[in-house]
């Protein structure tokens, strides 16, 4: 694994962060493209992105140090080290999703056609930062001894990282390729919720977490919920617009 890129005297150059920085340079493009085609200013895409971008890092961050809260008593000046990990997506998703919300509502813009400007960015600006995953070490798969194991921490495990970075393209292509044929507005963002929960709910199973209720970790409660309120949204949609 390669944590540090670069070090060029005082400055240090994290795989992480770094990632992290091209995920929402991607997720600004996207948004960028998709607010023009719809006929706002473009501008908008770089306030929308900015404030997801803290209210991202503020939820993710907050969700990880919950979840170690044991590790962070000790020393709490570590909650602020993010450059080398500790960024929780669902976590990231609901903070992020907070502060556009309300960046929207004070600009009087409508919440679902946002929601579906943004739905195609979300997964592309995950499989960007899965890729820093991958290089940070963190995030790891279960043991396995099938032929694309990585070797870390002293065994061969699941590239879940890598699993992940092809299922949100995977749905990044999809989103995609529907989007303008999406009718009533918010369908999209609500399919990307589906099938993010999906997939993020199948390779919890082969990743290293901490069991919550009945050998489900609480990531894959969380996507039980999110894709029971995804589904309700759509038929709900759907029901209104026949």
């Amino acid at each position: 694994m390669y944590p540090i890129l670069l070090r060029l005297g005082p400055v240090t150059i994290y795989s992480f962060g770094l990632a992290i920085a091209l995920a929402f340079l991607a997720a600004m493009l996207v948004v960028r493209f998709e607010v023009r085609r719809r006929g706002f200013h473009p501008d908008l895409s770089y306030d929308i992105v900015l404030w997801a971008l803290v209210g991202g890092i503020i939820g993710s961050r907050i969700i990880y140090v919950v979840g170690h809260w044991n590790y962070y008593t000790d020393d709490p000046i570590k909650i602020l080290l993010i450059q080398s990990g500790g960024l929780v997506w669902y976590g990231g998703l609901l903070g992020g999703a907070a502060a556009v919300i309300l960046f929207l509502k004070k600009k009087n813009l409508p919440l679902a056609t946002f929601a579906d400007i943004v739905a195609p960015a979300l997964p592309l600006g995950a499989a960007v930062g899965r890729i820093g995953c991958f290089l940070n070490g963190c995030c790891y798969g279960k043991p396995t001894s099938l032929p694309w194991a990585v070797d870390f921490l002293g065994a061969q495990r699941h590239p879940t990282q890598i699993y992940e970075f092809f299922m949100n393209l995977a749905i990044f292509g999809i989103v995609w390729s529907v989007r303008k044929r999406m009718g009533k507005p918010g369908t999209l963002f609500w399919l990307y919720l589906a099938l993010y929960s999906l997939a993020r709910f199948s390779v919890e199973f082969v990743r290293v977490t901490i069991p919550v209720w009945m050998g489900l970790s609480g990531s894959q409660l969380l996507s039980i919920l999110l894709f029971i309120a995804a589904i309700s949204m759509l038929l709900l949609i759907r029901a209104a617009k026949d």
